[in-house]
Formats: structure tokens, C-alpha cells, sequence
């Protein structure tokens, strides 16, 4: 029998680890926010189908992994989803994050990559600040660079009973 587990909406700065949980664990999705374009060009309101995909996937017992993008914040206050919380690095932690971005580009030379690195070098303070400040999640701080993703969200392993296939 396969196992429920509750899911949870779970929004991450860059480089908390959305992806390399999603690759780890079969009931987590890393929705990654760069498909949402078309041509080249978002459209206006890619944010709601967005955050309406997270919420659904969400209701089925995925841990989904959604970006740290203001309008999706803004959208998921709105409109909640069952269980959602927000991940990011505390404010002394500027120097190691900026570092980690600039080594994962190096590692992996890919434009999202480039793009995450310069933004969050320019915007670190600010975006953190922004937020601590968010309303409408369980608020989920780093403070340390050896953190476990899974154990700070509150992934249980211990529910799947091994269970590696997925759905």
C-alpha cells in the first residue's frame, strides 16, 4: 500500500536545495519557475497557474518546491495552500550564500545559474529583509551552511517506509 503523505508548498531562496531534494525524494517536485515562460516572455499572470499547480500538487501529498519570487509569495498569502512555508538564509549568512551561488555557476555555467549568482549578490540584504517580513507562512531560517533541507521543512523519510517508486 502506498503511504499518504501530507504535502506541504514549500517557497526557497536560491540555493536552499529546492532541486537536489526533488532529485532525493520520490514525493518531492521542484517546480521550477523558468518553464513558465512562453517565446521567450512570461506572461502576465504565469504566477497564478503557478502557484494553482503547487497548491494542487500540494493536496496530493507532494512536498513542492516553488520560487522565492515576490508575486508567488504574494499569490500564496491570498490564496494558501494546505501546508506552505517559506526558506531562506539568516542575514549573517551573506558572505557563504553569495559564495555558494558564485561556485554553483562555476560548477554549472547554465544562464539560470549566472542569473541567481548576480541577483542575489546585488539583493542579498534586501531580499532576505523582504522575506522575514513575508506574512502567511511558517517561516523556516538557516542559520548555519550544514543544514539538512528535508529535516527543516519537516520531510519525513520515515513515512514513505521505504518506499522509492513515487505514486
Amino acid at each position: 500500500m502506498i503511504p499518504k503523505i501530507e504535502g506541504k508548498v514549500v517557497v526557497g531562496f536560491p540555493a536552499v536545495g529546492k532541486s537536489a531534494l526533488s532529485f532525493n525524494y520520490p514525493h518531492v517536485i521542484d517546480l521550477e519557475s523558468s518553464n513558465f515562460y512562453l517565446d521567450s516572455e512570461r506572461y502576465k499572470d504565469w504566477y497564478k497557474v503557478y502557484c494553482n499547480l503547487a497548491r494542487d500538487l500540494c493536496q496530493q501529498g507532494f512536498y513542492v518546491m516553488v520560487s522565492s519570487h515576490k508575486e508567488v509569495r504574494d499569490e500564496l498569502c491570498k490564496h494558501p495552500a494546505s501546508r506552505q512555508c517559506i526558506v531562506y538564509p539568516s542575514l549573517n549568512l551573506e558572505k557563504q550564500w553569495i559564495t555558494k551561488l558564485k561556485s554553483r555557476y562555476l560548477f554549472n555555467m547554465t544562464e539560470k545559474n549566472k542569473k541567481a549568482a548576480d541577483y542575489v549578490s546585488e539583493h542579498y540584504i534586501d531580499s532576505i529583509n523582504d522575506m522575514m517580513n513575508q506574512q502567511g507562512f511558517e517561516h523556516v531560517v538557516i542559520d548555519d551552511m550544514g543544514y539538512e533541507l528535508a529535516e527543516i521543512i519537516g520531510y519525513k523519510t520515515d513515512e514513505l517506509n521505504g518506499y522509492k517508486e513515487g505514486f
